[in-house]
């Protein structure tokens, strides 16, 4: 076996590095830069004490992108934080790309907590930022506290709680990658005020070490068995399989199990559903199963209603 030297090795090409890379800013700016670097064109939020560093952040940004002609990101204020977070998903719904709520401590964090376990169904990708109290005051029960993991734990993909200034810029950058990866869905930051007041390098790269869900995501998906009754109708005609009422016998209409992943394209074995399906066919929410009676606003049962459509 013949030897090379290390200069006869071919030499992958390195991304060049980020123009601000080795700047020195504040937690707060990081975190807008970083939103900036992942594509976001805008914010929605409602401010607070414990968020004020971010919010003048996004502001100085915005001065920042006048001067040089960049484009800004618009700070777009509802009436409460539960507002943001609705709009954050209808952007995300809207133009594909992940919505960003940034609201503070307390009650700002509660406040989302709807529109998050919303996302979380309809698996629409969005980011929240949250203000907290800073580290030394967590579980002390101070002023507008409130435990946000264990909250938002229960109704969002996944939750960060930044103790480490160090991993504040790679952490965001997770967390656009786990919202729009895999089944989309909420992810949320939850950041302490001193976080956001620390000065550090910026590094202009970087993602934490989630080894299982990048190994989940690389792992080929377990392929049907196609002797099921569900699997054989996605690969043969669905009037062959439609059951046929016995009094009138035309066959009865499908109930279609839709979400928020509607809008993209959604395969079935060899069939591609790439549009809505017709107005005549009745869905359900991905709740409950179809074949379980799902109750409407007047009390009818969906099945019934099918029926007779």
């Amino acid at each position: 076996m013949s030897g090379s030297s290390l200069s006869d090795l071919p030499v992958e090409p390195r991304a060049p590095a980020h123009p601000l890379a080795g700047t020195r800013m504040s937690g707060a700016r990081m975190i807008m830069q970083v939103l900036a670097d992942e594509g976001v064109s805008a914010i929605f939020g409602y401010s607070g004490g414990a968020i004020l560093p971010t919010y003048d952040a996004v502001f100085l940004y915005n001065e920042e992108c006048v001067r040089t002609g960049a484009p800004q990101i618009p700070l777009i204020v509802p009436a409460n934080e539960q507002g943001a977070g609705f709009m954050a998903a209808g952007y995300a719904r809207a133009s594909g790309r992940v919505g960003v709520c940034l609201v503070t401590s307390g009650p700002g964090a509660t406040n989302t907590v709807t529109p998050v376990r919303d996302c979380m169904a309809d698996s629409v990708p969005i980011v929240v930022i949250c203000g907290q109290v800073s580290r030394a005051a967590i579980g002390t029960d101070a002023f507008q506290e409130a435990p946000v993991p264990t909250m938002m734990g229960a109704v969002a993909k996944h939750i960060f709680l930044v103790t480490e200034p160090l991993r504040l810029e790679s952490t965001i950058r997770t967390a656009f990658e786990i919202a729009r990866t895999g089944r989309p869905g909420p992810v949320v930051v939850d950041i302490p005020k001193d976080v956001q007041t620390w000065e550090g390098v910026f590094q202009g790269e970087g993602l934490l070490g989630i080894a299982g869900y990048r190994r989940r995501m690389r792992e080929p998906k377990p392929t049907p068995d196609p002797g099921l009754p569900y699997t054989q109708a996605c690969h043969t005609s669905a009037a062959s399989h439609a059951p046929v009422q016995p009094r009138t016998g035309r066959p009865r209409l499908p109930i279609i199990c839709l979400s928020g992943r509607s809008r993209r394209s959604v395969s079935c074995g060899k069939t591609a559903m790439t549009r809505p399906p017709s107005p005549r066919l009745p869905t359900t929410t991905p709740a409950r199963p179809a074949a379980a009676p799902v109750r409407t606003v007047t009390g009818l049962p969906m099945q019934a209603w099918a029926a007779s459509a």
